[in-house]
């Protein structure tokens, strides 16, 4: 993997690290061992559901069910606990003791039993939720006596050996009355928070992390998912983060998140369950100092030392608003005393776009030098590298490399010229090209509705695992400056990052797609039209094996984890990982400038095949490409009188010339013509004979005006308007002062 820099970079980027297939620990014994058996029993009472779990087996227990079986040591059981809507869990036991971690009162709670070589017996009480008003009202006794539950259950638990793991801790929220503001910033510190955004109506406050990727389709609960960089502060006795960026934003759907995990910032997500308290209504984490000597420790004893790429990384669930824009405070520095700024107290930017904004009015646009700019996100006290941000000084457009979803505060200070840069400017780049990963064909049909969504065959690439990431690295390499900057702060242990580092994982997509119906050259291409090619084959595991389709060149991805295991990936099973069902996710789209611009999500669905490590894999990119504004027209003339010019050689239709104008006043005074359409040009076959030439002309209305009459007819005055369409052929007939518009065809 990699090492993070300690930079104030916030770029946006679909998140976690490099896949990892890592095999349980009891797959990894070659000696023969006497196998035990012992007894395994759930019994359920009360209004809600029990599922068990354990590799193909799933079973789902209600009120008065209960399930009896032998298993074998060592084997996982996951077990999840849900109650229906007017009820809560009271109790789940194990052996006639409270499980470590749970207490009373919960909507829902997951854990993981390790069989050992004693009986195991679970019941799981759910009681009606009006009774919990009484010890609600005394909510500190309540606290300290289930505290004190938790810890005569816990050495319980530890004294009869039986192992509980994943319990959802009972000191995960509190609130807690800190200042960050009068606190030291440790920079030795390292946590990126990554902010997981749910599909509101598919997600309750009943979810966990991993209920939304695993026991529901991701497809259909996860829009997508960002990530950035948290200044630590410390008070001498904890750690502190502000996680509060959607919240503050306008993105989150509530005023707090559905779940939150802490893991190791590495490729393989260690989760750590205990050291943590979050606050709902501050949105402040709590580190407890020991977490950052654990980490380093557990650091210290892998094989590379040098994997880890932060300390933490925190993961939240967040039911996401992604039909409005997100506010963020803005606030404009003007030095220069001749800006006429146009923006107020915030901007409204939409959550999965680019940010682009109007920072100056056209008449001061061109006061405003790029490289005396400078733009401090988030309350960052480093202004924003040049490479990541753009301005125009011909419109006052100002772009910048985050997604909206990132952003909740705007510095930005304009500075006088003194003839040199005044320290981090903007830099040269055109506002419409930040971020843009790549091009497709000039004249795509936009057929790209934002919420729409496809399943497409894709190809998915790791140094370490499944094939090598052999090409073409242009794209690649290209993906990470695109993704928000992030890859530019990354120190490439394996390379200098002009190749792929070893455990870097890529995605591909198809160069064909169908969506809405409409096939489409997906091709990814620079801007001058040049495909980028083909990722063809390659691979040490697969050499035999030849892609189901044509893949576009790999692009950075990252991973999302997933706390429970479920299994292996085999030899037989490679083909499944490399070529995975993905969903391809348009968040959202804009004109600008005259290209659309489509921002994709694009994520695997790995963990839904047997074999599958507890993760997905996802990206986000940007693809732009230039609405086509051209159309053609062509004309048909017909004769008023038929039964007197048709056959008749003193008649002809032939060499009628029609002007065409912008204006009706232009056609009716004949001047400032634009095109001129010729009857009989069209080709000589009897069927088009009477039809003029086709001319290629802007989108827009147009005027026409007989301007030389045919043999044997008078010249016709009227002026008659007609619409060009883009991308379409408009063929129009005219009979005397009248006209047919015929069925558009598009173009060939």
């Amino acid at each position: 993997m990699k090492k993070i820099k300690n930079t104030f970079l916030a770029f946006f980027v679909t998140v976690l690290t490099s896949l990892n297939l890592v095999l349980p620990t009891y797959a990894e014994e070659t000696t023969a061992q006497t196998v035990n058996t012992a007894g395994f029993s759930v019994n359920v009472v009360g209004d809600g559901t029990v599922t068990l779990s354990s590799g193909d087996f799933t079973k789902t227990l209600s009120d008065g069910e209960s399930y009896n079986s032998d298993y074998n040591e060592g084997t996982e059981i996951k077990i999840v606990s849900k109650s229906n809507e007017n009820a809560v869990i009271d109790d789940i036991t194990l052996n006639d003791s409270t499980i470590s971690g749970f207490s009373s009162g919960k909507k829902s709670f997951s854990f993981a039993y390790t069989t050992k070589t004693a009986d195991a017996s679970f019941n799981v009480v759910f009681k009606q939720n009006e009774t919990q008003k009484e010890e609600n009202s005394n909510s500190s006794k309540t606290e300290s006596d289930d505290s004190s539950q938790d810890k005569s259950s816990n050495e319980s638990v530890s004294t009869s050996n039986d192992a509980v793991t994943e319990s959802e801790d009972a000191d995960k929220y509190g609130t807690f009355d800190v200042d960050l503001s009068k606190m030291d910033i440790d920079t030795s510190k390292t946590v990126y928070t990554k902010y997981l955004y749910a599909i509101p109506s598919a997600v309750s406050e009943n979810d966990t992390i991993t209920s939304a990727l695993i026991d529901k389709d991701p497809k259909d609960t996860i829009y997508t998912q960002t990530m950035e960089p948290s200044t630590v502060y410390t008070d001498g006795d904890a750690y502190y983060i502000q996680a509060d960026t959607p919240f503050v934003n306008g993105l989150a759907k509530k005023n707090y998140p559905y779940d939150y995990d802490v893991a190791r910032g590495n490729d393989y997500g260690q989760q750590l369950t205990e050291g943590f308290c979050y606050d709902k209504k501050t949105h402040i984490l709590k580190i407890d100092k020991d977490v950052f000597k654990t980490v380093a420790k557990e650091a210290k004893t892998d094989n590379n030392p040098k994997e880890d790429f932060s300390d933490l990384q925190v993961q939240f669930l967040v039911p996401a608003d992604v039909e409005n824009d997100v506010k963020v405070k803005t606030t404009v520095v003007d030095k220069t005393g001749s800006i006429d700024s146009v923006v107020g107290d915030s901007i409204s930017l939409r959550p999965f776009m680019t940010t682009r904004f109007q920072l100056a009015s056209e008449k001061t646009a061109s006061n405003i030098i790029p490289k005396n700019v400078k733009v401090y996100v988030n309350g960052s006290d480093v202004p924003l590298e040049s490479e990541y941000g753009a301005y125009d000084p011909e419109t006052g457009e100002m772009a910048l490399s985050y997604l909206g979803a990132n952003l909740k505060s705007l510095e930005i200070v304009i500075s006088k010229s003194k003839g040199r840069a005044v320290g981090v400017g903007l830099g040269t780049a055109k506002v419409g090209s930040i971020n843009v990963l790549a091009y497709l064909a000039e004249g795509t049909k936009d057929v790209f509705n934002v919420g729409s969504s496809i399943d497409v065959v894709g190809k998915f690439g790791n140094n370490s695992y499944v094939q090598t990431i052999d090409g073409p690295l242009e794209l690649f390499n290209k993906s990470r400056t695109t993704a928000g900057g992030y890859f530019n702060t990354v120190d490439w242990n394996d390379g200098d990052g002009g190749e792929c580092a070893m455990s870097e994982s890529a995605l591909a997509v198809p160069q064909s797609i169908t969506m809405n119906g409409q096939t489409i050259d997906f091709t990814m291409r620079d801007i001058n039209g040049n495909s980028y090619g083909q990722w063809v084959n390659g691979g040490y595991h697969l050499t035999d094996i030849s892609d189901p389709v044509a893949f576009n060149g790999a692009i950075q991805a990252f991973c999302h984890h997933i706390k429970q295991a479920v299994g292996t990936i085999n030899e037989n099973s490679r083909y499944d990982l490399r070529y995975p069902t993905c969903t391809l996710r348009v968040l959202d789209a804009s004109t600008i400038n005259g290209y659309r611009h489509v921002v994709f999500g694009f994520e695997t669905n790995l963990h839904q095949f047997a074999g599958s490590t507890p993760q997905t894999v996802g990206t986000v990119f940007e693809l732009a490409f230039k609405v086509q504004s051209k159309g053609k027209l062509c004309i048909k003339k017909t004769s008023a009188n038929p039964a007197i010019t048709d056959n008749n050689p003193c008649y002809s239709l032939q060499g009628a010339e029609y002007g065409v104008y912008k204006t009706e006043a232009d056609a009716k005074a004949n001047k400032n013509k634009v095109n001129t359409l010729t009857i009989g040009k069209y080709d000589s076959s009897e069927k088009y004979k009477d039809w003029s030439n086709e001319i290629e002309l802007d989108a827009g209305t147009y005027y026409l005006k007989e301007t030389k009459n045919p043999k044997g007819y008078a010249l016709n005055n009227s002026v008659v308007s007609v619409v060009v369409k883009a991308n379409e052929s408009s063929w129009i007939g005219s009979n005397g002062n009248s006209r047919i518009i015929l069925s558009p065809i598009p173009f060939q």
